[in-house]
């Protein structure tokens, strides 16, 4: 058994007891069991007594017809004292052989799902699990027939006989009366070839091969090739078509195990199939090409969550590991490579199968960082901080409203947008999931309560003029006297206009004094716009309500005062755009060179700045501008790049 760990076997078939057992213990003891189990074999305990009273061989006791029951009671007792003698207890599969038998005698049938029931019952209330082996012809059909029926006890697993040379636990095929839906539940062997001599770690047993999905005593350990590595004798891997035709190359591969076969020309006879439990992600899937024996085209087939691909791979000048590509597993789909000898070449040509390796390359995005919300009109626009891609470049978010299910997506490495349609006074949270070649984050923790409200969106405007009294621009030309007031309409707004941005310039006061910008027709506040002494001229941006008519008024507290006004912006109804706070971050100053060149600007100059870190869609900006160190009286324009200058001044 210690030569054979270098097989791809793992379990093996114990005869404990029964009437028509062949032989003795031997040197099947307790010691022996314990040992093998340590190792890491599983090991199929197996009863062999009285057969089917039709049974096809001579020479064998049988079922008594009016003893079947007490018969099958019986049986089952001596088996669990067998199993104990051999240190299986409770809890252990006990097979009971029941040979072919021909199910067309008369009673037959019936005497022998009497006996298997009482057999089974009797295991169950003794602690045991059942078993039953027998041929897919005879014994699994009729159990499979009687399933459902008044009386019969179905046995736990069932171990079919079929020599058809094909490692799979269906029958249907060959047996439709023994349908898949039975014993479906890891409960099945299939005994699938017979009397065959084969030789490993110098070793050679005459053996009957199983294909097992079912339960067996102690834990059978399958060959381990390695994180994510399947091959012949390990989980996730098995061979298609007649193993007839598979020939083991017992020194060659990753364990030894690897096999060949021939070529069968443009149709595929025989095959192999990986396909191992992977978590999601993607994977650079790897077959391990051995050296000998694999000289032909190879025609892998990959199916992963996005299809199906191909790969002919010529075998013959691989030794080692060659790649079938980058492939991707998510929950519920997992990856699966199958390689078939359909190789249109010569059939001397040969094909190799051995490991298979899957190695992660990436998984999805780790969920995106801090989501902050802003609330607008029926809107919200969220920012967040962006995701570890975890090797596989981030394409894209998505962003999901709670409650109502509203949602944006972005594209690249953006992080920010805005989900429209939301519902006015409702309290909403916002949650950003990135996606990458490998799949989609978790979701982000939630971003802080906002409540949309109704209200007015800002539109900002090319800087224009709007009033000058040096000129006569929007009023008379003429100074502000004390307690003087200058009533501007503003044109050219939309009809709902609320307010106003205005920036106000109070040029050539003659007394310290305040301006006051408010709605026309309304009570004039005590509050102050912009605050000035004598011979100063000072300038700042003046958020106004409009009255009836996009109506302000200008008051001047103190002395004479020109006032000038430029338009650069204003609130109304409608699809206008948010503002998103920022951290005050320092863009342009030319007396170090950021933004621009370190120089001073001369008269009629300009200065061009990017500013950078702004999403897609972003039409204006907020900028809190400074002039130092000037040399003459003047003035600054602010105004997009490529635009005509407007008249209008900012500072």
């Amino acid at each position: 058994m210690s030569s054979w760990l270098s097989s791809p076997y793992r379990s093996a078939g114990i005869y404990i007891g029964g009437s028509m057992r062949a032989c003795g213990d031997g040197n099947l003891s307790s010691a022996w069991v314990s040992q093998v189990r340590s190792m890491g074999w599983g090991v199929l305990p197996i009863y062999v007594g009285v057969q089917a009273p039709c049974v096809g061989q001579s020479g064998l006791a049988t079922i008594v017809a009016s003893q079947a029951a007490s018969q099958g009671t019986t049986s089952a007792d001596d088996a669990v004292a067998q199993a104990q003698r051999f240190g299986l207890g409770s809890g252990t599969p006990i097979y009971y052989d029941m040979e072919a038998y021909s199910s067309s005698v008369s009673g037959c049938t019936a005497t022998v799902m009497t006996f298997i029931s009482a057999w089974t019952a009797e295991l169950h209330r003794r602690g045991y699990k059942s078993g039953a082996y027998g041929s897919s012809a005879s014994l699994m059909v009729d159990m499979s027939r009687s399933v459902g029926s008044a009386g019969f006890v179905a046995p736990d697993d069932v171990w079919f006989a079929h020599w058809n040379q094909l490692q799979t636990t269906s029958d249907s095929s060959s047996y439709p009366s023994f349908p898949d839906r039975y014993w479906s539940r890891h409960q099945r062997l299939h005994q699938y070839s017979g009397g065959a001599e084969q030789t490993w770690g110098g070793a050679t047993l005459n053996i009957d091969a199983n294909w097992v999905d079912a339960s067996v005593a102690g834990t059978a350990v399958p060959v381990d090739y390695g994180t994510n590595v399947v091959g012949p004798g390990s989980s996730g891997f098995v061979f298609t078509g007649s193993m007839t035709y598979w020939r083991p190359l017992a020194t060659s591969g990753l364990k030894g195990l690897a096999y060949w076969t021939y070529s069968n020309g443009s149709t595929e006879a025989n095959g192999a199939t990986w396909s191992p439990q992977l978590s999601p992600g993607l994977y650079d899937v790897e077959a391990n090409i051995t050296s000998t024996n694999a000289t032909a085209k190879a025609l892998y087939t990959i199916r992963d969550a996005l299809g199906t691909t191909t790969k002919v791979v010529d075998q013959a000048p691989i030794s080692g590991y060659t790649s079938l590509g980058t492939h991707k597993a998510v929950a519920g789909s997992s990856i699966s490579v199958h390689v078939g000898d359909n190789d249109p070449s010569s059939t001397t040509a040969k094909i190799g199968v051995d490991a298979m390796a899957f190695r992660l390359i990436a998984t999805a995005p780790s969920p995106p960082g801090v989501v902050s919300a802003a609330g607008g009109n029926a809107r919200a626009t969220i920012s967040w901080s962006a995701a570890s891609a975890n090797g596989s470049l981030v394409t894209g978010y998505r962003v999901t409203a709670t409650p109502g299910g509203a949602s944006a997506t972005t594209t690249g490495t953006t992080t920010t947008t805005t989900i429209t349609g939301l519902t006015n006074g409702t309290s909403y949270v916002f949650t950003v999931r990135a996606t990458n070649a490998a799949g989609t984050s978790p979701a982000s923790a939630p971003s802080a309560p906002v409540t949309p409200r109704s209200g007015s969106s800002f539109i900002a405007l090319s800087p224009k003029r709007v009033l000058d009294t040096r000129t006569g621009l929007g009023a008379a030309k003429a100074k502000v006297g004390p307690g003087g007031q200058v009533t501007l309409t503003v044109t050219g707004l939309p009809s709902g206009t609320a307010a106003v941005a205005l920036n106000v310039t109070a040029p050539n006061p003659t007394a310290t004094s305040y301006l006051t910008v408010y709605p026309d027709g309304a009570t004039r506040p005590t509050a102050s716009n912009l605050n000035f002494a004598r011979a100063q001229t000072i300038a700042n941006l003046v958020i106004a309500r409009v009255g009836t008519g996009n109506k302000v008024t200008f008051y001047n507290a103190a002395g004479t005062v020109d006032i000038i006004a430029d338009l650069a912006g204003y609130y109304a109804p409608g699809a206008g755009a948010g503002y998103t706070a920022a951290t005050p971050k320092r863009v342009l100053d030319t007396r170090t060179g950021l933004g621009a060149a370190k120089a001073k600007v001369g008269p009629g100059g300009q200065v061009t700045l990017t500013i950078p870190g702004l999403p897609a869609g972003t039409t204006a900006v907020a900028l809190n501008v400074t002039a130092t160190n000037p040399t003459a009286a003047s003035y600054l324009t602010v105004y997009p790049a490529g635009a005509t200058r407007p008249t209008a001044s900012n500072l």
